[in-house]
């Protein structure tokens, strides 16, 4: 059984979690539900020992493991954050520490005997990763969330069982993006003079981007796609929104993704 006393946790002088208390049974399965930020993935880096208390216990089968090491607890760990590609690059790009964390959270747990595997290495051959399972950047829509918790039990009624499934799974982040064929999450910003288009993508990929206009709700093309991922500020004139779209070279039917800046937006850049 699993136990939590009023356990508190303050991060940064501010209270995230205080006099939190449960029961778990052996067995039992239990889901903790609440908005983003209330501290549900405290709770759980709390009890896996992944950060530490400021208050309160936490026992496992009657015996206090509060000041145990994350290693001698004995835990599984399912990472439900960052669980596919469109995730995983956006957080790459926008947190260049995350995929370090993650190689080396991974390179932990191997040397201490821990089980660990990360969903977003999974290969396309046991689940198919597509644009359309996310709502946005971040999150699985309900198809996607089907699909994953589907693989989900898949994957551990196999682990259970005894079965092998390391070969499930790239063995790193490298070798899981050198595997990924297409652009997802385009996106536009000012730099300097210029706007600059960038998108998430494979490594083996190219980009190419085509940018247009759109004044008074007619859309004009500025220049079709080409690998040139910039735009001078200059070209888009007052009024004006801009778009760009992208789409990975050698794939004429690849469905283009894309980004755009509202004209209100550009007349903070003095166009």
């Amino acid at each position: 059984m699993l136990k939590l006393e009023n356990v508190k946790k303050v991060y940064d002088g501010v209270t995230i979690l205080e006099n939190i208390s449960l029961e778990i049974e052996e067995g039992e399965i239990i889901s903790i539900l609440g908005p983003s930020g209330c501290g549900k993935t405290t709770l759980l880096n709390l009890i896996l020992g992944i950060a530490d208390a400021d208050g309160g216990r936490i026992l496992y089968n009657g015996e206090d493991i509060t000041e145990v090491p994350m290693e001698k607890r004995g835990f599984n760990i399912v990472f439900q954050d960052y669980a596919l590609f469109p995730n995983l690059t956006a957080h790459a790009l926008a947190e260049p520490e995350y995929l370090p964390y993650c190689e080396s959270l991974m390179a932990f747990c191997r040397e201490n005997g821990i089980p660990c595997y990360n969903f977003q290495y999974v290969k396309a051959d046991y689940m198919e990763n597509l644009d359309a399972y996310y709502y946005d950047l971040y999150h699985l829509n309900g198809e996607g969330a089907d699909k994953f918790s589907a693989f989900f039990a898949r994957f551990f009624n196999a682990y259970v069982g005894g079965e092998d499934v390391d070969g499930w799974f790239y063995a790193d982040s490298a070798e899981y993006l050198a595997s990924v064929d297409r652009v997802t999450n385009a996106w536009l910003m000012r730099r300097g003079d210029q706007f600059v288009a960038d998108c998430n993508r494979g490594t083996q990929v190219t980009p190419l981007y085509r940018f247009c206009l759109s004044t008074d709700g007619v859309r004009t093309l500025l220049r079709d796609y080409s690998e040139d991922n910039a735009l001078p500020v200059s070209a888009v004139p007052a009024g004006s929104s801009v778009f760009v779209y992208a789409v990975p070279a050698g794939q004429p039917d690849a469905e283009p993704v894309f980004d755009m800046i509202w004209s209100s937006e550009l007349g903070a850049y003095g166009t």
